[in-house]
């Protein structure tokens, strides 16, 4: 008798060992996915309905660490990306002419019924502005009609902070976007020659040829930038990249090519969704603008900027995100 009642203790013991572990499997899986997909708003203008599509977080309940544990915090899957072919299939049937008036009038029905902290984290010159502006062009009657409904105030809040604009990089900072990250990443020599100009002649210090001489002759005041800047995009890129807590990473160079795509995924992973022409318009009015700062080779520590670009890159492959475009060996 209890040699049985010991066999069923047994049994049971193991249908409740098998039973645990398949919940944890399935839990794992549907806070670790990499696909976010949001609620969104119909086609049907007239009915404004919102299509019953998953909502996803992951780690919701983020605690704050401290630097030595961080580490150990952050999973090796942190890095996300959107699934947006379902939301850019009309997008070559877009007409400005005929769409865009209409549009820019409709009304935004994206209400989150609460927010979380998310950067647009970049090294300086990679598109932050740009991308920032446009984000809160596309979002912001998304964000009234949230602070309508929670009962806040428009004018006592930052509109524009559906994501915050930061070029911070430490772990104690990180930490802070529970929300996650978007992590605009360009490639370092347009990008150090951008912040080169942006630092001493678009801030009024200097003309802009006595800035062209400078890296003309390989002057100590760029060989000394260039050193600390390009060692800034590497940290910059890794420290989110590593301890990000949720991460979706947009590359410049791809913004450039194709705004209305990568604008899609980023309103997505913020979780503001808006009518597709709504975004193509707002980008056919406030379009990416490229300038070239020199009509030279610039003297760049190659073998410095190779290494940093190879780290970055392999620590993406090691966490199973895209590799970074292949940039060009000259700036021209």
């Amino acid at each position: 008798m209890v040699f049985r009642i010991h066999t069923k203790m047994k049994t049971w013991m193991q249908y409740s060992c098998v039973f645990i572990l398949l919940v944890v499997v399935l839990l794992t899986k549907m806070i670790h996915s990499p696909i976010i997909k949001i609620p969104w708003r119909s086609k049907n203008h007239e009915q404004d309905q919102f299509h019953d599509i998953y909502t996803q977080r992951s780690q919701e309940n983020y605690t704050l660490l401290t630097e030595s544990s961080y580490d150990k915090a952050v999973p090796n899957n942190n890095i996300v990306d959107v699934d947006v072919e379902w939301y850019l299939a009309d997008a070559d049937k877009f007409d400005p002419e005929r769409e865009c008036p209409l549009s820019i009038e409709k009304e935004q029905l994206t209400i989150p019924t609460e927010r979380f902290l998310i950067a647009l984290a970049s090294f300086p010159r990679s598109g932050n502005r740009f991308t920032r502006q446009n984000i809160y062009k596309v979002t912001l009657q998304n964000k009234q009609a949230y602070n309508e409904v929670h009962g806040l105030d428009i004018n006592d809040t930052e509109p524009d902070r559906i994501c915050y604009k930061t070029h911070s990089h430490g772990l104690k900072y990180i930490k802070f976007y529970t929300g996650g990250a978007i992590l605009l990443l360009r490639n370092p020599r347009d990008a150090v020659v951008s912040y080169f100009f942006f630092t001493y002649s678009d801030t009024g210090q200097h003309d802009k040829e006595t800035v062209k001489q400078w890296i003309r002759t390989n002057d100590t005041i760029w060989t000394n930038f260039t050193g600390r800047a390009l060692l800034k995009w590497r940290q910059t890129n890794l420290h989110w990249i590593n301890y990000g807590h949720r991460v979706m990473i947009s590359y410049t160079e791809d913004i450039r090519k194709n705004a209305v795509r990568e604008l899609a995924r980023m309103i997505i992973f913020v979780g503001q969704m808006v009518p597709l022409d709504f975004l193509q318009c707002t980008l056919f009015t406030f379009p990416w603008i490229s300038r070239k700062h020199l009509d030279f080779e610039p003297p760049l520590p190659e073998g410095l900027m190779k290494r940093y670009i190879d780290e970055v890159n392999n620590t993406l492959l090691s966490k199973g995100a895209r590799p970074l475009p292949t940039y060009p060996s000259t700036y021209l």
